[in-house]
């Protein structure tokens, strides 16, 4: 008897010693790659069988969501035992152990590879379920298309040009903005045209050799010239005035052509009333220009810059004034007060159409912005004309075009709009910025529109088609301002970053960066005649001139004691007809006119925190 106890027991061993090494086999298999003897491969088409019945099952259930998308059974079922999450882990080609790794944690890890596997699978089935064959159901392919045009915009963001429909006064701007810039810009080349032959014809007379590259200098030696008068020259405040009772704001300016008899019936009064004392003084003046102030009042003051002087006073200095140069007598003196808005002024703007409204009180000839969001138009006299209701919040600058057919505004809510100049109303709003729109401009020919906004980017718009044709990044803070000189060649923009970049329009690219003050730039400004050197003022309490050639300085001009808060360089006020074309009479005209330093005919407004109004000459 206890002879058969041992033999079952020596038995009972030797099938648990030969498990034990079946089990070690299989596991030196799965670690070298071995193959697996049929008695395993059964067992495992047996259990996959099990549970491809299962998955059926529950698809069945649940509606079929994840093999109605192609998804592998195989994929959807964690195993539990060590031994198969090994195994699963091979077949998708992944390390079935890791340093430090339990059971535990590689069951995780199997069940993480698994849910991505799914996720996958479900995406491209979806996609690939759009391209069914066109005899399906009608309701099952128009699921499919709509899934899987979901899940393509989910997947992809989708960048397209969408156009809406414009309104007839929109086209008729647009068609308008054509033809006058083709005229604008034909003028211009025939202007360079004539005044490069010109040069080249008194160089002959004066018995220069200077036959093939003097036409391709005249323009540049012009520019070099022009830049080095104005770096010789000390430019200082021939006039300075208190503007309000708060800060200025804002300031424009209108520079008259000088030996130009026209101008004189647009003068203010030559008999000027003088406020303090309530008198009037009759003086004989030389007017150089007019200039508009804007502050936080919400008041506009008119100011005539001219030579001055009394019939007393001019008889008493006259011995004296002989040896003295007239830019000595230059004053700044208040015709009128105009109350433009309860708020803040913040942008003021002339019309190019002011030497056709002499005698015609009906015209408007500048445009005030406010912060109420309102633009008003007036008269010379003050009269308000017309108000341009439409922007949301506060309402930033304001820019004429240079036809004066219209009016450009651009809105702390992002957008810019034209106006009719005419009729008041809004031809087109445009979303220019993702943050408020600071101010714009139009270039001399009309055609495109610039803006500015407090996102850091400028950017150039065709007014003939509405395209955005160039966004300008560089600006590491908002863009404050921008100015385009009369070649149509170059632009400057001033920002938040104390930096005034130079911009290739032609190139469209950046070509120059001047660190150029201290503080952020209120205002930059091109020379109106023939754009040789711009103007850069800022809350560092200076206003800077730079030249167009090498971008260096040419004048520093200190006199404010605190921030400077716009400055002008002024628009030339040629006649000008109804048809807005402007001209000028005799020799004397703006495009043969010198701007050295002794007949430097304009002259630079300044406007400060310290609630000055500055001229320098």
């Amino acid at each position: 008897m206890a002879t058969k106890t041992t033999r079952l027991n020596d038995i009972r061993d030797g099938e648990v010693q030969e498990e034990e090494e079946r089990n070690v086999v299989r596991e030196l298999n799965l670690f070298v790659g071995g193959k697996k003897n049929k008695r395993e491969e059964e067992e495992e088409e047996e259990r996959a069988k099990e549970e491809h019945d299962v998955n059926n099952n529950h698809a069945s259930n649940v509606g079929g969501n994840v093999l109605s998308f192609g998804v592998p059974s195989s994929l959807s079922v964690l195993p539990t035992s060590d031994r198969e999450v090994k195994e699963r882990l091979r077949s998708l080609d992944e390390p079935i152990c890791l340093f430090g790794e339990g059971k535990a944690e590689r069951r995780e890890r199997l069940k993480k590879i698994l849910s991505s596997s799914l996720s996958a699978a479900a995406a491209t089935a979806a996609v690939a379920g759009t391209g069914n064959d066109e005899d399906e159901d009608e309701d099952g392919s128009n699921e499919r298309e709509t899934d899987g045009t979901f899940n393509r915009q989910r997947g992809r963001k989708r960048k397209e040009t969408f156009y809406t429909e414009g309104s007839a006064i929109l086209t008729r701007a647009r068609m308008h903005a054509a033809k006058f810039s083709l005229q604008r810009a034909r003028e211009r080349v025939l202007t360079d045209i004539n005044e490069d032959t010109g040069d080249i014809d008194k160089g002959k007379e004066e018995g220069e050799k200077s036959k093939g590259n003097e036409a391709s200098d005249t323009f540049l030696n012009r520019r070099r010239k022009e830049c080095a008068d104005l770096n010789k020259s000390r430019f200082a405040p021939v006039s300075s005035v208190v503007g309000d009772s708060r800060p200025l704001s804002t300031v424009a300016s209108l520079v008259l052509e000088r030996y130009d008899e026209s101008h004189h019936g647009l003068m203010l009064a030559s008999t000027i009333k003088n406020e303090r004392d309530s008198t009037e003084e009759d003086f004989n003046t030389e007017s150089l220009g007019i200039v508009l102030s804007g502050s936080w009042t919400g008041a506009v003051k008119v100011w005539n810059v001219c030579n001055s002087f009394t019939k007393e006073s001019r008889e008493k200095e006259k011995d004296i004034m002989l040896n003295r140069s007239s830019e000595d007598n230059i004053s700044c003196v208040l015709s009128h007060t105009v109350k433009a808005s309860e708020e803040r002024v913040t942008g003021l703007a002339f019309s190019p159409l002011i030497m056709a409204s002499i005698g015609n009180e009906d015209l408007p000839v500048f445009a005030s912005a406010s912060m109420d969001g309102t633009c008003s138009l007036f008269s010379l006299s003050g009269r308000k004309r017309a108000s341009l209701v439409g922007h949301v919040g506060r309402l930033a600058k304001v820019k004429y075009h240079p036809s004066g057919a219209s009016i450009a505004t651009a809105g702390y809510d992002k957008t810019i709009r034209l106006w009719d100049a005419n009729t008041s109303q809004e031809i087109f709003c445009q979303e220019a910025h993702s943050r408020p729109s600071y101010n714009c401009t139009f270039n001399e020919d009309g055609s495109l529109l610039f803006s500015t906004g407090l996102d850091a980017y400028a950017r150039m718009w065709d007014l003939r088609s509405g395209r955005c044709l160039w966004t300008m990044k560089g600006h590491s803070k908002g863009v404050t301002s921008i100015s385009v000189d009369v070649t149509n060649s170059l632009c400057v923009t001033g920002g938040e970053d104390n930096l005034v970049k130079v911009w290739d329009l032609r190139k469209q690219e950046n070509a120059y960066t001047i660190p150029a003050h201290s503080g952020l730039v209120s205002s930059v400004s091109f020379e109106p005649r023939r754009g040789c050197w711009f103007s850069s003022s800022s809350f560092d309490g200076t206003v800077k001139l730079w030249s167009t050639l090498d971008f260096s300085l040419l004048a520093r001009l200190e006199g404010h004691e605190g921030k400077v808060m716009d400055c002008s360089l002024g628009s030339s006020a040629g006649r000008t007809g109804k048809s807005g074309k402007r001209f000028s009479s005799g020799k004397f005209s703006s495009s043969s006119y010198s701007y050295g330093t002794s007949d430097f005919g304009g002259f630079i407004a300044s406007a400060g925190f310290d609630r000055t109004l500055k001229i320098w000459k």
